[in-house]
């Protein structure tokens, strides 16, 4: 009766009329399933979702989150949680964690579920991959087919962190063979995009393949399923970086699809971290800047100043933000005109992952005779390594 309550109560404090009649009508509820919802049965997770967007069209990702804590029904938990998880809702989900820990439950398939997504949180909120967390695991042994995918996801994603491609796509092969074990076709889409994000970002950053990347981003924005905003920001992103250095239209286009949607899901920090930091640089890529005291990030006024001929200011702000990074030592490289700084700085990129701009010291190496070779082997040799 929980759930038809809050219902209830939300479409009481519409401005607006909504009746149950309409409701029933838009979800395709039967006569029979909407008598029993009104009486305190479950409705499918899928259906919940849609009657949240009619009720709340505003803030129907949050309220969703809310509702969740009162599903019961192990298909509309493994919804619930992963919806949560994908969404960065880290405190609903822990306090649906917390919930069925002390339900005492004995079911195989909420402790699978409880237990996986622990972990998956402690790595979503953590600035660095915990240093146990392979240990961590290896120690669960899941029995049911949603926590054996979501296992070896783990293992995935330890990977990614850790920057070894080769064995992050090992693993999500291996995934993707679990996944034909989950039997809801809804919930093998929605974890299928786990996978979809992790293929594109490897694509992309290791091996720089942007067409391939791009049209996994174009399924995961494009997809339907509980209308996940985070998937479809993150997708935006990487879209718009794989036209970094080919359109600044298309990186412009896509940055601000992206930066809408983190804004519509209350992540203002990130969007403002988008806005100051890749859409900013883009813009001094392409030479939209015309005054450096428009730019906003330190890191990118150096960038200005190396590739506007001005290296006394460029080493000045690079001295002063003292790291060292692929983009400061191919800044420095480029203020001091200095190939070898430029080579180093290729191969931070390339070892780091990122293989996207990598483009930056390999575009000037290029215009070397005498390195043009070297950094095409360093391309060909490191790429997709990984370890």
């Amino acid at each position: 009766m929980e759930l038809a309550r809050l219902v209830e109560e939300s479409i009481d404090k519409l401005p607006y009329k909504l009746t149950w009649r309409k409701i029933a009508q838009k979800t395709g509820m039967s006569h029979s399933v909407f008598s029993h919802f009104k009486e305190g049965s479950e409705i499918n997770f899928k259906t919940l979702f849609t009657i949240a967007q009619m009720v709340h069209p505003d803030n129907y990702h949050t309220v969703i989150a809310d509702w969740s804590y009162y599903v019961d029904a192990p298909m509309n938990v493994k919804f619930a949680l992963e919806y949560m998880s994908v969404n960065r809702m880290f405190d609903h989900a822990e306090d649906k964690i917390q919930q069925i820990h002390e339900s005492g439950t004995t079911s195989k398939l909420l402790i699978d579920l409880a237990n996986a997504y622990t972990l998956l949180l402690e790595r979503q909120q953590s600035e660095a991959t915990p240093s146990d967390f392979m240990k961590r695991i290896k120690g669960l042994r899941y029995k049911t087919p949603e926590g054996k995918f979501l296992r070896q996801m783990l293992f995935a994603y330890y990977y990614s962190d850790v920057r070894c491609f080769a064995l992050m796509d090992d693993n999500l092969s291996i995934a993707e063979a679990l996944l034909d074990n989950v039997s809801s076709e809804d919930l093998r889409e929605l974890y299928s995009l786990r996978i979809k994000e992790l293929k594109a970002v490897s694509l992309l950053f290791n091996r720089n393949r942007k067409e391939e990347a791009r049209k996994l981003c174009e399924e995961i924005a494009q997809s339907e399923i509980l209308d996940n905003p985070t998937y479809r920001a993150g997708a935006y992103f990487r879209m718009a970086t794989s036209y970094m250095f080919s359109s600044y239209d298309m990186t412009e286009v896509f940055f601000k699809k992206a930066v809408r949607i983190y804004r519509e899901t209350g992540r203002d920090s990130v969007a403002d971290g988008v806005e100051s930091n890749e859409m900013e640089f883009a813009r001094v890529l392409w030479k939209k800047v015309s005054d450096p005291s428009e730019i906003k990030d330190d890191s990118n006024r150096a960038f200005y100043y190396a590739s506007n001929g001005m290296a006394e200011e460029a080493l000045e702000v690079i001295a002063l933000l003292n790291q060292k990074s692929p983009f400061t030592k191919y800044y420095e490289g480029l203020a001091k005109s200095d190939t070898n700084l430029l080579l180093e700085s290729l191969v931070l990129f390339i070892k780091g992952g990122d293989m996207v701009y990598a483009e930056l010291p390999y575009i000037e190496l290029q215009k070397s005779p005498q390195l043009r070779g070297v950094a095409d082997i360093l391309i060909r040799e490191l790429t997709i390594k990984g370890d």
